[in-house]
């Protein structure tokens, strides 16, 4: 049965979202282990923030990628970076914070058997 049968309209939106996110990393072939292709990453974005680097979600995402505060200072440490969650406005950092979380993100559902 495909994730998203189960999909109603009670499903939060960041249900939603991340269950696609993880579909999209999982199946499309242009994914190489440890390295998301740009296709995907502009994707996301256009469909996260519609490409507005000051976009800012009812829950507080900020930026391309609609990242949040928590997952912002989680990636940054991994990073080695000290950027604050103003600096998610900026348009290279906030692509390089979801650059790199997709990234992770792909790892660890390889890690999970995701993948074939």
């Amino acid at each position: 049965m495909h994730p998203l049968n189960n999909v109603n309209s009670h499903t939060p939106i960041r249900v939603i979202k991340t269950m696609c996110w993880c579909i999209l990393l999982v199946t499309l072939p242009s994914i190489v282990y440890g390295y998301v292709s740009e296709e995907i990453v502009e994707a996301i974005i256009s469909a996260e923030s519609a490409n507005n680097p000051w976009a800012i979600s009812k829950d507080g995402c900020r930026g391309l990628g609609q990242i949040k505060e928590e997952t912002w200072y989680w990636m940054c440490r991994h990073m080695n970076v000290q950027w604050t969650f103003n600096d998610a406005f900026d348009e290279g950092k906030n692509r390089r914070v979801t650059v790199y979380y997709l990234n992770w993100l792909q790892e660890y559902l390889i890690k999970k058997g995701c993948y074939s």
